[in-house]
């Protein structure tokens, strides 16, 4: 969605930075819940507790 507002015709290198920043974002996202799953007590048992409260 992101680069869908950014066409490569009219600003091909904005929209290189919005590819690149979107695959940063997503690789960051991913190491930080492979850190949350395994030094902490994990998606679903943060979802149970989040639900339970």
């Amino acid at each position: 969605m992101v680069t869908d507002y950014v066409p490569t015709r009219r600003m091909p290198k904005l929209n290189q930075f919005c590819v690149w920043s979107l695959r940063t974002f997503t690789v960051l996202t991913l190491l930080g819940c492979y850190q949350f799953n395994t030094n902490d007590v994990g998606l679903t048992e943060l979802v149970k507790r989040v639900w339970e409260a």
